[in-house]
């Protein structure tokens, strides 16, 4: 199966050397060093294609380190999926039906009306392959007798600060995925939490069954609300710095960000502090005396042995970026075990619908106990929203389950108290 690794890339930097009229290309300290993902298939053979067109997004500075990950993630599901087909990425029969790209597009709508993939990882999925093929193309490096896909022209209305709208005219293929959902009631990422109850089956089903690693991490996303990328990159002095929070007793606050004294990969580099309780302090810092990862600490790169969480092998279970192929294996055998047994709590869990319950929950307290001013302040400083746009569907997401609860406990009353 397709597989990507990470290569350290040093960006060439010029030195001008006005008097000689001469330039020099660096590599040395000038050069910035980044390790960018590249994709290698079955027989370890690189797809050239695909890393040069990371390695340009990159160069280029139109793209961040991040980014490129999830991108090349995404291309790794479709090189896997060919290879199980045995096709080749450049398969363009006259007949549409028979092409690679309609073939996997199929396949994409398949698992995600199985819910095997949420629908914005199909729709992000199949826009980063038509990306990429778009970029081929537009280089030379493929070349095709007839067009691959059929395009069209898409006026789409843009709001703006102060009430102000704007019209973009995109370009769209015939080959895209909407990113459409039945359920309208959906927080950001277009997920839905789990209720308090199946959250502690989830969790204590990790204990049994999974690592000592993925039941923790699920415990801090459950606990604190981190995204994953930040829950990954959390480092020993991370936690050791963590300090009391001087109005919630019980708990603590950790810094996170790119600019903090250990720095934590945030979404949009944000910067502040995150509300962490008690017990998930205490719980991380017993897994960091562990024997179990001191061991993984000794087979650890110098510069990674700080981090909590590590592979066996001693390798991050993150690569500076969101996505984890550790944990995430990790999740799926989890979700392949509960089904074998008939275990439904993680039917259609992602690791992202914790930190929806997180806010959920927190949002009902808020609301509770403060009124919805406070309610607003208090989710959107600890999930870190950039915007109050996602803090306030917490909001609106709980009054209107409260609602509906309350519709439905009205409605089974009236209408069974008139059956015999």
């Amino acid at each position: 199966m397709a597989t990507v690794e990470r290569i350290a890339y040093t960006h060439p930097s010029p030195i001008v050397d006005a008097k000689l009229e001469t330039i020099t290309w660096c590599e040395g300290v000038k050069g910035q060093t980044v390790y960018i993902p590249q994709i290698f298939w079955r027989d370890s053979t690189p797809w050239r294609e695909a890393n040069m067109w990371v390695i340009w997004q990159i160069t280029r500075g139109s793209k961040k380190v991040e980014t490129a990950h999830s991108a090349i993630g995404h291309l790794r599901a479709f090189a896997a999926w060919l290879e199980e087909n045995g096709m080749t990425w450049t398969h363009f029969p006259e007949r549409e039906d028979q092409r690679c790209l309609t073939i996997y597009r199929g396949h994409l709508i398949r698992q995600r009306d199985t819910e095997q993939l949420m629908p914005s990882t199909v729709s992000a999925r199949m826009t980063a392959v038509l990306r990429f093929y778009r970029w081929v193309m537009g280089n030379g490096l493929i070349v095709a007798d007839q067009p691959l896909w059929k395009d069209k022209s898409v006026l789409v209305q843009l709001d703006q600060k102060y009430g102000m709208r704007r019209s973009v005219l995109v370009t769209s293929s015939e080959l895209s995925i909407p990113n459409s959902r039945a359920n309208l009631l959906t927080l950001e990422g277009g997920v839905l939490p789990v209720s308090v109850e199946v959250s502690q089956r989830i969790v204590s089903f990790a204990s049994r069954h999974g690592s000592p690693e993925i039941a923790l991490l699920l415990r801090t996303g459950f606990g604190t609300g981190m995204r994953v990328g930040t829950v990954l990159s959390l480092r020993e002095r991370t936690v050791e710095r963590a300090a009391p929070h001087p109005s919630f007793r019980g708990w603590f606050t950790i810094a996170v960000g790119p600019t903090g004294a250990v720095p934590v990969d945030t979404k949009f580099g944000r910067s502040g502090e995150i509300l962490v309780p008690g017990a998930a302090i205490e719980a991380l810092r017993g897994y960091i005396r562990s024997p179990r990862r001191l061991l993984r600490m000794a087979l650890a790169k110098a510069e990674d042995r700080d981090l909590i969480f590590l592979t066996k092998s001693g390798r991050p279970f993150g690569n500076n970026s969101s996505k984890s192929m550790a944990m995430n294996t990790q999740i799926s055998r989890l979700r392949k075990k509960a089904s074998d047994i008939g275990e439904s709590c993680l039917v259609g869990f992602n690791f992202h619908r914790a930190r929806a319950t997180f806010g959920t929950e927190l949002a009902k307290a808020a609301l509770k106990h403060g009124g919805i001013t406070f309610a607003i302040w208090l989710v959107k400083s600890a999930l870190m929203h950039k915007s109050e746009k996602d803090t306030i569907r917490y909001i609106k997401f709980v009054q209107s389950i409260s609602i509906l609860e309350e519709t439905s406990d009205q409605f089974s009353h009236e209408f069974f108290g008139m059956l015999p």
